[in-house]
C-alpha cells in the first residue's frame, strides 16, 4: 500500500472531523445563548450592574436599558432583581441579590413594557416605564 495515498486520506479525514467538531460545538453555543433562562440571568445582572451605577453617582440620573423587555416583568426590590415571565413557576423565576449603601432604596415593577429606566433621585432609585423623550 502507498503510504503517501494513506496519510492524505488520514488527513482529509482529520479535516472533516475538525471541521464537524467546530461546527457542532457553534451551534450548541449559540442554542445555549438564545436560551429563555440565559437571557433572563443576563438582564438581571444588567440591572443590578446598573442599579451600582447608579449609586455610584453623585447627582441624579436616568439609566435607559436598551434593550426591549415587553417580553418579561421586572421586580426591584430593596436588595434583589427578579426577572420573570407572567405565569412562570418560582422554578423559572431569576433573582439576583445586591446591596446598597445605607440611606439607598430601590422599588419598582415594570410588566410587559419595551423599554425600561432607572431612576435616581436622591437615595432613591426607582424601576419605571421609559417616557418617550427619553428614548
Amino acid at each position: 500500500m502507498n503510504k503517501k495515498g494513506a496519510s492524505i486520506i488520514l488527513m482529509i479525514f482529520e479535516v472533516i472531523v475538525v471541521i464537524l467538531v467546530i461546527v457542532l460545538s457553534s451551534s450548541y453555543a449559540k442554542s445555549l445563548a438564545e436560551k429563555d433562562s440565559t437571557i433572563r440571568l443576563t438582564e438581571a445582572n444588567d440591572l443590578r450592574f446598573m442599579v451600582n451605577a447608579l449609586v455610584s453617582v453623585s447627582g441624579d440620573a436616568i439609566v435607559h436599558y436598551p434593550e426591549n423587555t415587553s417580553a418579561y416583568t421586572f421586580v426591584l426590590g430593596q436588595d434583589r432583581v427578579a426577572v420573570f415571565k407572567q405565569g412562570d413557576s418560582e422554578n423559572n423565576k431569576v433573582e439576583i441579590k445586591f446591596f446598597l449603601p445605607a440611606g439607598y432604596q430601590a422599588s419598582g415593577i415594570i410588566e410587559g413594557k419595551p423599554y425600561l429606566c432607572l431612576e435616581k433621585s436622591g437615595k432613591i432609585i426607582h424601576l419605571r416605564e421609559c417616557l418617550e423623550e427619553e428614548l
